[in-house]
């Protein structure tokens, strides 16, 4: 089922998810996410790797952005006040990416709690290709 099923990375020590780690805005868990797709509400899902691994392994309905090419202001036109949830593999390029909105005056971001790979680890579905 693609790379990240086999990858043996070894969880992140707790303090990966404490400050100055975390999200300025706030983060959601892989479930809480996943129930808001499942609630039809249409979330909308910012990714911010690169293109070959969006093309390996996504959310479903995700928006991809790489970190190198993102552009708040840009990104935020076509989406508006809506809530934007920050997807990466683990967390660290949301955080950056997060870090970008903030400065642009956007404060509506969240960031996806341990990234795609707490997505998978949950048995949550992908797309690929």
């Amino acid at each position: 089922m693609g790379v990240y099923r086999n990858l043996s990375l070894p969880s992140p020590p707790l303090f990966f998810y404490s400050p100055p780690y975390m999200a300025i805005k706030g983060v959601i868990t892989a479930r809480d996410l996943y129930k808001k797709v499942q609630q039809g509400d249409s979330p909308v899902i910012l990714d911010v790797r690169t293109k070959s691994e969006f093309d390996e392994a996504r959310i479903a309905g995700s928006l991809l952005m790489p970190l190198g090419e993102l552009k708040p202001d840009v990104f935020m036109r076509d989406v508006g006040s809506q809530e934007v949830y920050v997807v990466c593999l683990h967390g660290m390029r949301a955080d950056r990416a997060i870090e970008r909105f903030e400065k642009a005056g956007y404060q509506n971001c969240s960031r996806l709690i341990g990234g795609l790979q707490a997505w998978i680890d949950e048995g949550l579905p992908v797309e690929q290709g």
